[in-house]
């Protein structure tokens, strides 16, 4: 743990999360669209084709055939044992 520790001092690393593409140092909660441009960018310069992104609008929508959620227990029996047959 502390040759992680030297190393981060080392690269400049003060705030999680950091991350490192191509030698560029993103700190912090980076939004999502800036982080897959700069990955996609770092793909593109080591001669690979990133993946296609999705559409928001089709990423938003569930599938047709998806199953609604299970409704949580009610409060009144949150935390109690189920019942034990014998």
């Amino acid at each position: 743990m502390l040759a992680s520790i030297a190393e981060g001092d080392k690269l400049g690393v003060s705030a999680t999360p950091t991350l490192f593409i191509n030698g560029m140092r993103m700190e912090g909660a980076v939004p999502l669209e800036i982080l897959r441009d700069q990955i996609d960018s770092a793909l593109r310069t080591a001669g690979v084709e990133p993946p296609p992104r999705e559409e928001k609008s089709a990423a938003a929508k569930p599938p047709a055939d998806a199953k609604p959620a299970a409704k949580p227990p009610a409060a009144e029996n949150a935390g109690a044992a189920a019942p034990v047959k014998k």
